[in-house]
């Protein structure tokens, strides 16, 4: 995947866009847990978001990204999600600030990376 736009693009038969607006405050949220319920893990893409004041957004919000394992290892490149963790694993291995030598930025790069298994190790299990 080279950028948002071109997965999407690529992705269309599992983006699911619901038309007319939808609120940002819990309507989100209650369409992920329906579409769970029924286990459908599209990606989803609200092009007329509505804020809690009532008006409608211009800028559209994309969710759902990683509703799935076969979704989230197309979205990183990987043609078979049973390779993912292999995969994620070799990644996540050399942080590309691992040679910054400001030590906060070390200091976030090393405790990003081990965040990102935790949350991966979350998703797997």
């Amino acid at each position: 995947m080279s950028d948002l736009r071109t997965f999407l693009d690529d992705e269309a038969p599992h983006v699911w866009r619901p038309e007319g607006t939808v609120s940002l405050v819990q309507e989100i949220t209650a369409l992920q847990q329906a579409l769970d319920a029924r286990q459908q893990y599209p990606v989803i893409e609200i092009a007329q978001p509505q804020g809690a004041d009532g008006t409608t957004n211009p800028i559209p919000v994309v969710c759902n990204l990683t509703a799935s394992r076969e979704l989230t290892a197309r979205a990183l490149g990987v043609q078979d999600h049973r390779d993912f963790a292999a995969t994620y694993a070799q990644r996540t291995a050399n942080p590309i600030l691992r040679s910054a030598s400001n030590e906060m930025t070390r200091r976030y790069s090393r405790s990003y990376c081990k965040g990102m298994r935790h949350r991966f190790w979350i998703f797997r299990s």
